[in-house]
């Protein structure tokens, strides 16, 4: 699609793709499953996932040499919002939090949807600071993924090392299709499609560059694959499973943090900051 140098190796944990409801119109531009390779989208093991909020077809400005195309982005209108939802949540109740939730959802389902994904989700938590707070928590997730504000907010509400023994244990379930994962068949089908982009007035056609794919869903079980999909293989070309402890090994999940997060939250001070004022001095876990 370009020749400047683009993509990246940072992407959502495995397991959070299956955490937005299937409705959410968030999911499928947060979370990515695939790469592009030669200027063709193919399928990408379980344990590799990427952002895809920031995509070269839909910026404006022409990428060139260290420039990406990116306009700098200092703060989200959304932020503000749930911002404004946490602080009522705290000063003046749950209800009074519900008007900023239901805002930021609204934007996020069809309004189809707002019966149930809106108006039904954020009435059972209007009752009570706790799952008004926890709902808060997990929107903050669901609308800003990628956007690397998710480790502060986690330190400030003192859940840093929670939610990533959290995020641990669902990977274990999900590799093994257990808990809120049985309803997942583990099996992966795709079909090429073309893919249409605009930009700068423009709108191409990459014939087969696209993927649509089958068996991310809940529900999505192998016995209803439509016809014209090919299920994912392995290196050797045979058919396998996308969701199994191959795909997911015990390395790529406990590296999710090695020493504990609660105390090594923070960079150390550096030394030449330490040696220019001699009132500095790094927590002892630090080795200062």
């Amino acid at each position: 699609m370009t020749d400047v140098a683009q993509g990246g190796q940072a992407g959502p944990t495995p397991f959070f793709f299956f955490d937005y409801s299937v409705k959410d119109k968030r999911r499928d531009i947060s979370c990515i499953p695939y790469k592009w390779d030669k200027g063709v989208q193919g399928v990408n093991s379980l344990n590799t996932w990427y952002f895809g909020k920031l995509r070269y077809e839909w910026m404006e400005r022409k990428a060139s040499g260290n420039d990406d195309g990116i306009n700098k982005q200092y703060m989200r209108y959304a932020d503000i919002v749930l911002m404004r939802a946490e602080l009522e949540n705290e000063l003046n109740g749950a209800a009074a939090a519900a008007p900023y939730l239901k805002q930021i959802r609204q934007r996020a389902f069809d309004q189809a949807d707002w019966s149930t994904e809106v108006d039904q989700y954020v009435s059972n938590v209007s009752g009570d600071k706790t799952a008004m707070f926890n709902a808060i928590v997990d929107e903050r997730a669901f609308e800003f993924c990628g956007e690397f504000i998710r480790r502060a907010d986690l330190i400030r509400w003192n859940l840093l090392k929670v939610k990533l023994d959290e995020a641990k244990e669902k990977m274990y379930r999900l590799r093994t299709l257990a808990g809120e994962y049985a309803d997942l068949s583990g099996r992966l089908f795709y079909k090429n499609v073309d893919y249409k982009w605009t930009r700068g007035g423009t709108t191409r056609t990459i014939v087969g560059g696209g993927l649509e794919l089958f068996g991310l869903n809940h529900g999505e079980l192998a016995e209803n694959v439509p016809t014209g999909f090919t299920e994912y293989t392995d290196s050797k070309g045979a058919a396998t499973l996308w969701i199994k402890e191959d795909n997911l090994k015990d390395d790529k999940i406990e590296t999710i943090y090695v020493q504990n997060p609660d105390k090594f939250m923070y960079w150390p001070i550096f030394q030449y900051n330490l040696d220019a004022n001699i009132l500095l001095e790094n927590y002892s876990w630090y080795g200062n």
